[in-house]
């Protein structure tokens, strides 16, 4: 997601410069409409979270908890999910995001994408469709779309190698032929003109920015002095958690850097900006009280300064993104999901879901 925007917002200000126009019109906001998508149901498994980590989350749900304990008790439960759907034999997420990004040019993108996982295998696919841009008073959407459109799959049988095939950056590249759409996969995606690599764990760990582990939540390393409005509730009837935080990024501190450090060289690294930085960074995490996640989502936004040439001024970049993923545990649930599709409706098994899904030898 965070790549995405950072796309449209770099390759757009060349854009711009290159056309010389003036004046800024925003784009008019997409048509697409979130999915319609709900998450799965309560796993029926023992609860995963461990008795030490039990401990803390209850201190921070008692009512007279402090603001550090509901803190604590907030990322204990939040790395404790993370530890738990990491180790599930069975997951299948579905995500659906998108994002405004602005510099002298603006636009929008939405981003779908599922990712499912049986034992050591697991196919993912990301789709990024530019849905409305203008380069400044002159609407350019096509010419966006070529630029920008985005697509990527990858598989694993192993966890140890993984294969990619990835959409080619740039104007004469290749561009994939990208729709959004309503039913599974949630995407229409031609990956013919995909370029295809092969790594290994340190490459794909290297290439994905994975801060610890494949699969992980998320690349910021969280801590409880940079992290504010920090809220933890148990919903008892629904056999639910739900935790919320945001990043303090009013206090941009060391304890600030040691969470966004890793996360933030990558994107000042892909926008060629040496001041890149969160806005604002806010996470909302339903969990089972088995442990097992619901649906993880978040807002981002990102600002920065931009100087794509030497001999131009530099120009002020935004970036706002939300992102929803929904989890399901279950391979029954899978299958009612995937069955929309006419190309897995035969499909029985998780091993025969994951043998259509890859495509290659």
């Amino acid at each position: 997601m965070k790549k995405f925007l950072i796309v449209i917002s770099v390759i757009l200000l060349i854009a711009i410069i290159s056309v010389a126009t003036v004046g800024c019109k925003k784009p008019t906001p997409p048509d697409i409409k979130p999915l319609d998508i709900d998450a799965g149901e309560m796993p029926d498994m023992a609860c995963q979270i461990l008795p030490a980590e039990l401990a803390i989350i209850d201190a921070g749900l008692d009512e007279d908890a402090t603001d550090a304990e509901k803190k604590a008790a907030v990322l204990e439960l939040f790395n404790a999910a993370d530890r738990i759907q990491r180790e599930a034999d069975l997951l299948f997420t579905v995500s659906d995001g998108g994002g405004y990004a602005k510099t002298g040019a603006e636009g929008y993108m939405t981003v779908r994408g599922f990712y499912f996982r049986n034992e050591d295998a697991y196919y993912s696919q990301s789709v990024g469709q530019v849905t409305s841009a203008n380069l400044g008073t002159i609407a350019a959407t096509d010419y966006a779309r070529n630029l920008l459109d985005q697509l990527s799959r990858t598989y694993t049988s192993d966890m140890q190698t993984f294969y990619r095939d990835k959409a080619e950056d740039g104007e004469h590249a290749n561009r994939p032929n990208v729709t959004a759409s309503e039913s599974f996969p949630y995407t229409s995606a031609d990956f013919s003109g995909c370029a295809s690599e092969t790594f290994n764990l340190d490459e794909w760990k290297e290439e994905s920015r994975i801060l610890n582990e494949v699969g992980e939540l998320s690349n910021f390393d969280f801590n409880t002095d940079a992290i504010k409005n920090a809220l933890i509730v148990k919903n008892n009837a629904e056999n639910l958690y739900r935790i919320e935080f945001e990043l303090d990024t009013s206090n941009k501190n060391e304890a600030y850097d040691n969470v966004v450090d890793f996360a933030r060289e990558g994107l000042r690294e892909a926008s060629k900006s040496t001041d890149l930085d969160y806005e604002v960074y806010k996470v909302v995490v339903e969990i089972w009280t088995n442990g097992y996640i619901r649906s993880f989502s978040t807002v981002e936004n990102w600002e920065a300064s931009l100087k794509v040439v030497s001999f131009l001024p530099t120009i002020h970049g935004v970036s706002d993104s939300s992102n929803l993923v929904v989890y399901f545990w279950d391979w029954d649930e899978v299958k009612d999901v995937i069955d929309d599709c006419e190309d897995y409706e035969e499909i029985e098994t998780a091993d025969e879901f994951l043998d259509a899904l890859k495509w290659f030898e």
